[in-house]
């Protein structure tokens, strides 16, 4: 009888194990003082590409991991580029990202849960931003005590010298609002270009010339006249009359390496191997549209990453209207 009563005891305690085995196991670990690891947050984006030294830090983790191509990241975790290196981080609501190198870039958790919107932490170094998909997006980048903020379609780079505290934008498609906690605001619209502290939403373009005073010459000695070298007007730069197609190409042509990553990082979930891009480039050099023509790759990752390599040649000024050049690609 006691033998029986034994037996029946012990299946009692194995099936209670079974019905509390994490919160057994949770209690036990806790008692030794190791708390388990919390679940990584829903990703929202991935590394696409990344090129030498490029580490991820997980936001329940303290260790710095070296990044891989197509790792997904999360809330609150963050992106580190050494010296020559850059990682390519797209977003799932459409953002695509270039880390440059020796920049630090942190997912914030959003105070409130908004739909459409994309907060980071900025801390130094250089992004490129683009967004070409999207017209319901919102992003904001806090750098320091300053925000920039933009919605909808933009492309732009920003720049941060966490040392000096100076920030530098260049907007090419878009229009972004420089802002901080006691009002101060900033707009910086397409193709403009602006300096901003990150200590404060002020300008900072234009700085007053330094007076160095000259001191009074003493009657025993008379001032030293020094000769004044007039210096010669520097050349202007060369303006193209017209931007040829095979201007187009070879400066196209210097891109493709980086280009061609964009295929190589997503071959495996790519239908095709071709796409054609249409680019108006106004004449100051800057590509003010790039869009698809034709594609058979039928991977948005892909398409919207060759379009963010093509926004961001700089091709030479040139006289005249607009030009409306088509490049196609061929991917092996």
């Amino acid at each position: 009888m006691k033998k029986i009563t034994v037996l029946i005891l012990a299946l009692l305690l194995f099936v209670l194990f079974l019905m509390y085995q994490q919160e057994i196991t949770n209690f036990f670990i806790h008692a030794v003082g190791k708390e388990a690891k919390k679940a990584p947050a829903k990703a929202i984006a991935s590394i696409t590409d990344n090129r030498k030294n490029v580490t991820i830090k997980r936001s329940n983790e303290t260790v710095w991991d070296t990044a891989k191509s197509k790792e997904r990241l999360a809330l609150m975790d963050a992106v580190s580029t050494g010296y020559d290196s850059n990682a390519l981080v797209a977003f799932d609501i459409g953002y695509i990202i270039n880390v440059g190198e020796r920049s630090l870039l942190v997912i914030d958790n959003p105070k409130q849960e908004i739909a459409n919107l994309l907060e980071l932490n900025f801390d130094r170094g250089t992004i490129q931003v683009s967004n070409t998909v999207s017209n319901d997006t919102t992003l904001k980048i806090r750098s320091d005590s300053v925000t920039t903020e933009l919605k909808g379609q933009s492309d732009f780079t920003l720049s941060v010298d966490k040392d000096t505290k100076k920030a530098e934008i260049w907007i090419k498609i878009g229009e972004a609002k420089v802002s901080d906690k006691n009002g101060n605001q900033i707009i910086v619209k397409a193709n403009e270009r602006k300096k901003f502290s990150t200590d404060k939403a002020i300008q900072i373009d234009t700085e007053p010339p330094v007076v160095v005073p000259t001191p009074e010459p003493t009657p025993e000695i008379k001032p030293e006249v020094k000769k004044v070298e007039v210096q010669q007007p520097k050349k202007p730069k060369k303006v193209f009359k017209r931007l040829r197609r095979n201007d187009v190409e070879r400066y196209v042509k210097a891109q493709k390496s980086k280009i061609s990553t964009c295929y190589e990082n997503k071959k495996a979930t790519a239908e095709g191997r071709s796409i054609t891009v249409r680019l108006i480039i106004q004449s100051t050099g800057i590509v003010s549209r790039a869009s698809i023509v034709d594609t058979t790759l039928k991977d948005p990752l892909i398409e919207r990453c060759v379009l963010f390599w093509m926004r961001g040649i700089k091709f030479p000024k040139f006289e005249g209207p607009p030009a409306d050049e088509t490049v196609g690609f061929l991917f092996q």
